[in-house]
């Protein structure tokens, strides 16, 4: 049995030999016949489901919902939904960022064709003694039907700056301060818009066909520069509302001023000058002249879109204490100064040194703050515990002990000026801190690879090691050490107050106290792979066959014959689906990633994967090469990476991507599964 509907006329548009195989039609009435009470219905109707999924309350001023009382759409109950979704966007996008205390429809927010429905008869009832007391319906001040969204940081940055002006701040700090602000408005337009528009036909109403082409021109050109932007779908709305609203500030000849212009260009050069291609296009389309500051804007988009935004801006905040405390001062904290790049980390009163040193130094590396980070703890061995991470990371790191909320405030609200950890710490105590000294980076760090006498399997196990790492000695000073020596102990604790010790490998632990800090690996550990990847982690190497997890010999083909892109799709897709690599639905949500922008990323590289990662169920990666270059929606593609990666892509892409570029001609060239599958993980 087969239902179809179609808002065409049967009768005129299908031939009698169809109409004759057609045993029952049902004939619904068209919007435009119905009566009001059904459409304000079905209007309800959209603006529930849109309510449910994005988890606030809507509403709908008395003019809006006036308009949309009187408008008939060309295509029935579904243009409706669409054209109403899109302005409930538009609508909760304002809300989101602050530009209005409510997700509320007005005027203003619907398309010029229902707006203006309202204007030719603004005195007509809305009807209201019919509405459901679940819609909320709102008055709202009369809107110019020429005023356009007001959504634009621009206007944003301004607010901001006659408020710190007033309050008194200095150009400097107001500028520092501005970063930040841009910082935290970028991140919050791009995570509204990758929840609110999920389909092209509401980006297209939204920023409008023709710019929307431009800025997929522009993400396509950048991601032969810089491929993993190809993971990035949010970047394409985000970008081209920001864009839609600089272009009609210009046409409207209000300024673009970034307050950190100089800084932006210097610090992403790569970025900016990416930004400057999309400016030069946007200027050859529309004829107008768009200053460098735009450039800034659109680059820590990029920036943003690539988790780079928080580099560079300012000093990271790290709290960290015995029970619950650090995130309780942070809760507390962050209720009076709203702020990122600062967090907390609780840990249990028995906790081993060692483990929480990895926890922290994990997360310092996940804040990806280059200017430094200030360290603030309780007590005990967390207080020395920075002088280990500083040399460790390379990375200015301070650290205050007896750390209360009042302290932690304070180094929330200085930290967007300075420029040093150590001038933070001075603002938030009013002392100065002695500078401790550190190695120079002509002394190489020790391992010191210990045992009873010094002579047994501690010389021998270097012999091993340089089998997984050939510059193990070029890189460290090797110490060979016996614990039958009476100051052998004392010798390494000397060491390591100097900060100089790495690594300690040994075939029993060392009971004490001061050497917990310094990661340590037992000799028998190093016979296994884990033990050397453990190794490997400590002194910051790739682990051993990192990709080896994602990869299998069933989904590496070398020289295959494929004509299209849909045969290719098709085919690794059947393959991952039959083995339960993934389900019924991820077809469908590679090809609608398809759709959204092409997945090619140069280099005759094709990127394809899924929308929706729901779809996959275990992580693998399929790599196909072709004998003959396909067509990929207008480029020539040789090489496809089927990522099917349950989190996020990024974490095996930049290793792939490397080796497919570095090895391109030679993987081209592979002939069999078994040499590209060397060549991949070799």
């Amino acid at each position: 049995m087969v239902i179809a509907a179609t808002t065409e006329n049967i009768e005129s548009k299908l031939l009698g030999t169809f109409r004759r195989r057609i045993p029952m039609i049902i004939e619904l009435p068209p919007l435009s016949i119905r009566p009001i009470n059904e459409k304000l219905e079905f209007i309800e109707y959209i603006v529930n489901k849109e309510s449910s999924r994005i988890g606030q309350t809507l509403s709908i001023s008395h003019e809006a919902y006036s308009a949309l009382k009187k408008y008939t759409p060309t295509y029935n109950f579904g243009s409706l939904e669409s054209e109403l979704k899109v302005t409930i966007a538009k609508a909760y996008l304002l809300y989101s960022i602050g530009e209005r205390n409510q997700s509320e429809v007005t005027l203003d927010m619907l398309p010029t064709h229902v707006r203006d429905l309202w204007f030719n008869s603004p005195n007509d009832d809305v009807y209201s003694d019919i509405v459901s007391s679940n819609l909320k319906i709102t008055k709202d001040t009369l809107v110019n039907s020429n005023d356009h969204d007001s959504t634009d940081i621009y206007k944003y940055i301004d607010q901001k700056k006659s408020e710190l002006l007033e309050s008194g701040y200095s150009k400097l700090e107001i500028n520092s301060l501005l970063q930040s602000f841009i910082v935290e408005n970028i991140k919050y337009h791009m995570k509204e818009s990758d929840l609110i528009f999920s389909e092209p036909i509401e980006a297209e109403s939204l920023i409008g066909k023709e710019l929307l082409q431009i800025i997929d021109d522009f993400i396509i050109y950048a991601q032969q520069i810089i491929p993993e932007l190809v993971f990035k779908r949010n970047l394409k709305i985000a970008l081209g509302h920001h864009v839609s609203i600089a272009i009609e500030r210009i046409k409207n000849n209000l300024q673009i001023i970034h307050p950190s212009l100089d800084r932006v260009q210097s610090e992403n050069k790569e970025l900016f000058d990416l930004s400057l291609h999309l400016i030069s296009a946007l200027e050859s389309k529309y004829q107008i002249e768009i200053p460098k500051d735009e450039a800034a804007y659109i680059c820590m988009y990029l920036n943003q879109s690539l988790n780079r935004a928080s580099t560079d801006l300012d000093i990271g905040i790290l709290v960290v204490c015995h029970g619950k405390v650090a995130s309780a001062m942070l809760d507390v904290a962050k209720y009076f100064i709203k702020d990122t790049n600062v967090y907390a980390i609780d840990m249990d009163m028995d906790i081993n040194p060692l483990k929480i040193f990895k926890v922290i130094k994990s997360k310092i590396k996940e804040m990806n703050c280059k200017k430094g980070i200030l360290l603030l703890t309780d007590m005990g061995s967390l207080t020395e515990m920075w002088k280990n991470l500083r040399n460790d990371l390379n990375l200015e790191i301070s650290s205050v002990p007896r750390v209360d909320t009042v302290m932690l405030m304070d180094a929330m609200y200085w930290r967007k000026v300075c420029e040093s950890s150590q001038e933070l710490i001075n603002k938030i105590t009013n002392t100065e801190i002695k500078k401790e000294i550190t190695l120079s980076n002509e002394n190489k760090p020790y391992i010191i690879i210990y045992c009873i006498t010094g002579e047994g399997s501690s010389r021998h196990i270097i012999y091993h090691l340089k089998k997984f790492i050939p510059e193990i000695e070029n890189d460290y000073n090797i110490e060979f050490m016996g614990l039958m020596y009476d100051d052998t102990i004392s010798k390494i604790i000397g060491m390591a107050s100097t900060n100089s010790i790495k690594l300690l490998i040994g075939n029993m632990p060392l009971e004490e106290n001061r050497l917990n800090h310094i990661p340590h690996i037992n000799i028998h550990e190093l016979m296994s792979v884990e033990g050397v990847n453990k190794l490997r982690y400590f002194l910051g190497r790739t682990e051993i066959s990192e990709l080896s997890s994602v990869f299998s010999n069933n989904h590496i083909y070398a020289n295959m014959k494929f004509s299209s892109r849909k045969e290719v799709l098709d085919f690794i897709c059947a393959k991952f689906e039959s083995e339960g690599i993934v389900n019924k639905n991820f077809r469908n949500s590679v090809y609608e990633r398809e759709n959204w922008t092409n997945t090619y990323i140069g280099s005759s590289i094709s990127l394809p994967h899924p929308v929706n990662l729901d779809t996959i169920n275990i992580s693998q990666v399929a790599i196909i090469t072709l004998m003959n270059e396909i067509d990929w929606d207008g480029f020539p593609v040789k090489i496809i990476c089927l990522f099917a990666i349950k989190s996020s892509g990024d974490k095996y892409f930049k290793s792939i991507y490397k080796k497919l570029t570095f090895n391109l001609s030679a993987i081209i060239d592979s002939e069999s599964n078994f040499a590209l599958r060397n060549l991949l993980l070799k």
